[in-house]
């Protein structure tokens, strides 16, 4: 599968793609992974990522933002009930239907 793409029309879009979608544009014109990677400040193999990811997804995957993993919601001390209430007692024990834990009871 082979993008169309204008370098032209393309050069004035980039900061909006972001650095992800310049390493892969430098390639596209033929640059290697190390000259794009000594071009931006990056490692050659996080260059090698946005190809093979472009190459998986297009530009729509290429560009989109990374979304980060959220920290739980709960604290520390209630981290720790709520593993004791796992291990020690039964879903029936605490009011909820079952008699063994699956991941749909703990979320109630």
């Amino acid at each position: 599968m082979q993008q169309n793409i204008n370098a032209t029309s393309t050069s004035v879009k980039l900061n909006t793609f972001g650095l992800s979608c310049e390493a892969f544009i430098g390639y596209w014109q033929g640059q290697e992974f190390d000259q794009i990677a000594g071009e931006y400040g990056l490692n050659h193999k996080t260059v090698r990522s946005y190809v093979n990811t472009y190459l998986a997804g297009g530009f729509a995957l290429l560009c989109q933002p990374t979304v980060r993993a959220q920290r739980s919601q709960l604290s520390q001390p209630e981290r720790t009930a709520f593993k004791a209430v796992l291990l020690s007692k039964r879903p029936f024990e605490v009011g909820l239907e079952g008699n063994i834990w699956t991941g749909q009871l703990r979320l109630k």
